[in-house]
């Protein structure tokens, strides 16, 4: 995946449908689930308390992916909730920084 322009305030300038001027922008936030995004924010939001909030950017990608994949196995023996959401918010982490070390050798 191309990370150019992820963080960038967006494109050329378009005129909405009701006549209104702003950034054109490829990604579509608002078709993210929004209870799932919930539900990884109280992932975050314990792992906060437990480590501190920004300390999973201190942990390398490999481990993230692993612990995905420990989730993923703890999810498919239980069919829990939680073992999922740990596993959906790990995952996330490690894009997070997949994406960071990218842009960072572009």
């Amino acid at each position: 995946m191309n990370t150019e322009g992820l963080l960038n305030d967006g494109g050329p300038i378009i005129e909405g449908p009701e006549g209104g001027k702003t950034s054109e922008i490829q990604e579509r936030m608002d078709l993210l689930p929004p209870l799932a995004l919930l539900c990884l924010g109280r992932v975050v939001a314990k792992g906060a308390l437990d480590h501190g909030e920004e300390d999973w950017r201190k942990v390398p990608i490999r481990e993230h992916a692993g612990r995905t994949f420990r989730h993923w196995a703890h999810w498919k023996a239980k069919g829990d909730l939680e073992s999922l959401s740990h596993m959906a918010c790990r995952a996330l982490m490690a894009l997070e920084l997949q994406l960071i070390k990218e842009s960072q050798n572009e």
